[in-house]
């Protein structure tokens, strides 16, 4: 962390993405709780990265985002799901004009797991 705090344009977005990797790997194996601070911790670095950077880290919001509702849904916590869900899209969406196709799979994939949620209650 001291080197990323050197320069954390260099070395945050890494520290980021280990969080949310840590993230996935405690929530497939049943570590809520550890997967749930780890992505908040990631979301956040990405969230001040963006402050300083929209255009290039706004994507890595809603990825995490993503993943904590993900994370949420796979744990039996639908409304915390969605709300995050709606987040993450609401992020893809806020982007500049263009970036839609870029994302667009994404945004495909969150819209999918919405209608998934709603359907289940």
């Amino acid at each position: 962390m001291r080197l990323a705090k050197a320069d954390a344009v260099a070395f945050l977005p890494d520290v980021a993405e280990t969080l949310d990797n840590r993230g996935i790997f405690y929530g497939m194996n049943g570590g809520t709780t550890e997967a749930v601070y780890d992505f908040e911790r990631a979301l956040g670095i990405c969230r001040d990265l963006a402050n300083r950077g929209p255009a290039a880290f706004l994507p890595y919001v809603a990825t995490v985002l993503t993943d904590l509702a993900e994370c949420y849904k796979n744990a039996g916590r639908a409304k915390e799901a969605q709300t995050t869900y709606e987040n993450a899209l609401s992020v893809y969406q806020s982007l500049p004009q263009g970036s839609a196709a870029i994302y667009e799979s994404q945004i495909e994939s969150i819209r999918k797991a919405l209608a998934g949620l709603k359907e289940a209650k």
